[in-house]
């Protein structure tokens, strides 16, 4: 197996640094096959098995074949070196590695302690993970448990519409504002309740001005009581303890809220909580609210979709995501 780390899809010292991890940890693997092959293998097959597995470090800004390709972050069309190196794997490499944001105790503006690492993909339904039906065991060595869904649901006051910053890769193309709009208008036909529209903590100055139109809407609008929060400014907790529900396209916010005891109506199936969530914006009025042990074993799986730095160089993510990688590989063939 040929294995290749496109260093340039590093956008920071951090994850170039990560990238290299990872290539060790596979390095280390590939090791301990050959060494077990070595007792059981003709010299001749030895030769050749050396031959056809190595980790190559690639600076090169575009994909050269290989049979894993290993990049980080997501993919937009952008013109930086880092998101042409992405862009050009994620469109050639028949079988690849991405490392991105974790799912389960994200850091906003801090280092995070895992890492999400999908095999052709890196949202739900669009990449293999290796992922069914896990233990409990490391969702619990996280530190993390849920507590059933919130016994005060009927008593908050407020529908949380959750942005993502505008032309994020977990979009897909599609533009947050004329979503969130459309979204306001179905719910109203439904429901005259408070709605707190909260921004991404990540907004840039720069950014905010991709949502000047939809707030001058808002404002001059016939729309009912809607309120805003700065995500840069207030912790989403300090949100989501008034809602009784979150709406969201794809945001991480919808695990955040779950995790929370809140229900969410997630509006595409890239979102993670898609499968155990409403997913249109009518819902709002009686949001689902799935079985317990059904979230729970979402939840567990969610912990085995990400891997920590020193598991990436110690080999446990490589092994763990092989069975998916070979899906991948065959889903090629």
């Amino acid at each position: 197996m040929k294995v290749k780390i496109f260093m340039n899809s590093a956008g920071h010292n951090s994850e170039y640094e990560i990238l290299r991890r990872f290539g060790y940890g596979i390095e280390q693997e590939l090791k301990k096959k050959e060494k077990f092959s070595n007792r059981f293998l003709n010299f001749d097959k030895i030769l050749k098995k050396g031959k056809e597995d190595s980790v190559e470090y690639d600076y090169a800004d575009e994909y050269s074949p290989c049979d894993v390709a290993v990049i980080f972050g997501s993919w937009k069309p952008r013109s930086k070196d880092h998101h042409i190196t992405r862009n050009s794997v994620a469109d050639a490499a028949p079988v690849f590695v991405v490392i991105e944001t974790p799912l389960l105790t994200r850091r906003v503006f801090q280092p995070n302690q895992y890492y999400r690492m999908g095999v052709n993909g890196f949202l739900n339904h669009s990449a293999h993970w290796n992922a069914l039906d896990c233990p409990s065991t490391r969702f619990e060595e996280m530190g993390l448990e849920w507590n059933g869904w919130a016994e005060d649901l009927d008593d908050r006051a407020e529908i949380m519409i959750a942005l993502q910053l505008a032309g994020d890769a977990s979009l897909r193309g599609n533009n947050i504002v004329d979503w969130c709009m459309d979204t306001i208008r179905r719910i109203r036909k439904f429901t005259d309740e408070p709605i707190r529209i909260r921004t991404h903590p990540g907004i840039s100055e720069k950014g905010w001005e991709n949502y000047s139109d939809m707030f001058r809407d808002i404002a001059f609008g016939d729309y009912g009581d809607i309120r805003f929060s700065n995500g840069r400014e207030r912790p989403w907790e300090d949100d989501i303890v008034n809602a009784r529900c979150v709406v969201a396209y794809s945001s991480g916010m919808s695990i955040d809220a779950v995790m929370s005891g809140v229900p969410v109506i997630a509006c595409d199936e890239g979102n993670f909580a898609w499968d155990i969530s409403s997913n249109f914006p009518e819902d709002v009025v009686e949001p689902k609210l799935e079985d317990p042990e059904t979230v729970k074993q979402w939840l567990y799986n969610l912990a085995y979709c990400q891997w920590s730095e020193e598991e990436m160089q110690n080999g446990n993510a490589w092994r763990h995501l092989l069975p998916a990688i070979e899906t991948a590989t065959k889903d090629n063939k």
